[in-house]
């Protein structure tokens, strides 16, 4: 019975201290995601998507988390008029993948409302996604 006991006890701690390091990690990623969109974004979107250029009420948070990566990687095209009266497009993210998917977990969070992970890997998917239909679609215009 003893044994039992200890190995119950051992999972149990071994449990405790994996979440911890999971929430830890989670915690470090909404910080320096927040840090970026302080840096990169606030200035368009407000605090909480709700600026100039206003996120709030998009259909991209009803979309596949795909499409908010590829926006935050490669910008958007085309003109978006700002609440002073003034248009222009979203510019790529200045960031590595890694930071891109934490901006885009945080604005996720923060505008949408949803927990969501996005890895850096998930970034480097659709970089080469978006990489590969640009080059189908610039073959085929040739």
């Amino acid at each position: 019975m003893f044994m039992v006991w200890n190995t119950a006890l051992l999972l149990l701690t071994t449990a405790l201290s994996c979440s911890a390091v999971i929430n830890l990690s989670a915690g470090t990623q909404n910080d320096r995601g927040r840090a970026i969109y302080t840096e990169y974004c606030l200035r368009c979107h407000g605090t909480k998507g709700q600026g100039p250029v206003s996120i709030q009420q998009k259909e991209i948070w009803n979309k596949p988390i795909d499409e908010l990566i590829r926006i935050v990687a490669f910008g958007a095209r085309g003109l978006m008029s700002m609440s002073n009266g003034t248009r222009r497009g979203m510019p790529a993210a200045p960031y590595s993948d890694a930071e891109i998917a934490q901006v885009s977990m945080y604005v996720t969070q923060l505008v949408a409302k949803k927990d969501v992970l996005i890895t850096e890997q998930d970034v480097v998917r659709v970089r080469q996604q978006h990489t590969k239909s640009v080059r189908g679609k610039f073959r085929a215009a040739r």
